[in-house]
């Protein structure tokens, strides 16, 4: 879709008198190829650099504190959780699970009196994920939300 998308904005301002002056052999073909980057493929980009240093980091932070933090799937569920919501509902997808599974944990370990029990964010990944891309919409219509757009 992306590479069609692309296309499509070659083909339209190859047929234009003005918009033709961006092409080659009038501009290098590093500026068409620099701006259909930033255009359309700029926000996927960055949330798979983004899932890439999230799984890096957890994966140290659990090897370093013995396999306490993650099941050994769940990295790649919160890799493709952050990739599919993309950049910038990445941020406020991380800070909804966060402020979800202090909760939970509230709600599930604290009303039983026994902190030495774990609660798994394993199962909290996706559906949280599927959420942030339904309300996706909402967000876009907000001021703040424009300023994080690349």
């Amino acid at each position: 879709m992306l590479f069609y998308q692309s296309y499509l904005q070659y083909f339209a301002w190859s047929q234009n008198e003005l918009s033709k002056l961006f092409l080659p052999p009038y501009q290098p073909l590093n500026y068409f190829l620099f701006y259909v980057g930033m255009r359309f493929f700029g926000h996927y980009l960055i949330s798979l650099v983004f899932a890439l240093l999230f799984i890096n980091a957890a994966k140290y932070l659990n090897k370093k504190y013995e396999e306490r933090f993650f099941y050994k799937e769940e990295f790649y569920l919160v890799a493709l959780s952050i990739f599919l919501v993309g950049y910038p509902l990445a941020i406020f997808y991380l800070i909804a699970v966060i402020l979800i599974y202090l909760l939970a944990h509230f709600i599930f370990i604290g009303a039983r009196g026994n902190f030495k029990e774990r609660l798994s964010t394993y199962y909290l990944w996706l559906p949280i994920a599927i959420f942030a891309i339904i309300i996706i919409e909402r967000l876009k219509i907000l001021e703040w939300w424009k300023l994080l757009k690349i």
